[in-house]
């Protein structure tokens, strides 16, 4: 780019930049995660698990939708496709921003439905006259419950939760060099005093593993907030169109779930599988439910596999 063909107005030179270096940045970026990122596989289980499963994570009953309905997952949910388009274009530093909110977003509604929060706080926070609870506070309070105090007793998940907090709000307020635009998100080249986004593999990479390290442990949150999503159930089969609005998944979208989870904890939801008396009931309960005939399953537009 010429910078004396530039226009002379600045928002229209800075357009003009910005168009032309983030097209040339998003291509090699793509390039990049189709062909040398090796977590991949991974990356793209995270994007499919914040796209579908985790508006559908809170528990459906009355009591816990009343608090707060779905807005802190579906409000993380955005947050996180917001990362990815900011990593496409560069403008990495600012993704951390979204991983901070989603974290923070996710532990506020787990703390908010938990039975230990007064309800008329959780809708206070949710008509905007309430702040949001702080972080710390909020996780302190979360494993007082029974999941959460069963899972941080076994491996520490509150000093590893905050430690996974702490290190986005290190970057999110430059805690040193270290966490500067230089090393987070550099830019290599100014035209006019306009900087210009730039493709770089290790930053790309480092943020994407954060895309990675953050919906990890959000699935962790929603896992121990609600441990039913654990076990996979043929909704289909049992309520045809009316399966329960949220708080169940489908065996793939709870086999996704467990893969995200990180391996230090997977043995703990393996076990709540095969012993929690809550989950066991609830199966127990779901596999007493009478099918749905072949014929409502026409009916409903819903085919039987194999058919």
């Amino acid at each position: 780019m010429n910078p004396f063909d530039l226009p002379s107005d600045h928002f229209e030179a800075r357009k003009m930049i910005l168009i032309e270096s983030s097209s040339a940045a998003m291509q090699s970026c793509v390039k990049y995660i189709n062909e040398r990122y090796e977590r991949r596989t991974l990356l793209q289980d995270a994007i499919k698990f914040c796209s579908h499963e985790l508006t559908e994570a809170p528990c459906g009953d009355i009591n816990s939708l009343s608090k707060v309905g779905f807005f802190p997952w579906v409000e993380a949910s955005q947050e996180l496709d917001q990362s990815l388009s900011l990593i496409l274009k560069s403008n990495i530093k600012n993704a951390y921003d979204s991983y901070r909110r989603a974290i923070e977003l996710v532990i506020t509604g787990a703390f908010f439905v938990s039975d230990n929060t007064d309800p008329s706080k959780a809708r206070a926070w949710i008509q905007s006259d309430r702040s949001t609870p702080n972080f710390q506070r909020a996780c302190k309070d979360l494993v007082k419950s029974n999941y959460f105090e069963s899972l941080n007793n076994k491996y520490d998940w509150l000093n590893d939760v905050l430690s996974v907090y702490w290190k986005f709000c290190n970057v999110v307020h430059v805690q040193g060099i270290d966490n500067s635009f230089k090393e987070i998100s550099p830019i290599y080249s100014f035209i006019n005093g306009i900087g210009v986004p730039a493709f770089t593999e290790k930053s790309c990479k480092t943020a994407l593993d954060d895309y990675i390290l953050t919906v990890s442990y959000i699935a962790v949150i929603v896992a121990a907030s609600n441990p039913f999503l654990l076990q996979g159930f043929d909704l289909d089969k049992k309520f045809g169109i009316n399966p329960p609005v949220s708080g169940f998944f489908y065996p793939d979208q709870a086999e996704r779930l467990m893969e995200l989870i990180p391996k230090k904890y997977k043995p703990h939801f393996k076990e709540l599988l095969e012993i929690d008396e809550n989950i066991v009931g609830v199966r127990s309960w779901f596999e007493s439910l009478p099918d749905i005939t072949e014929e409502e399953l026409y009916d409903a537009g819903i085919y039987p596999h194999g058919s």
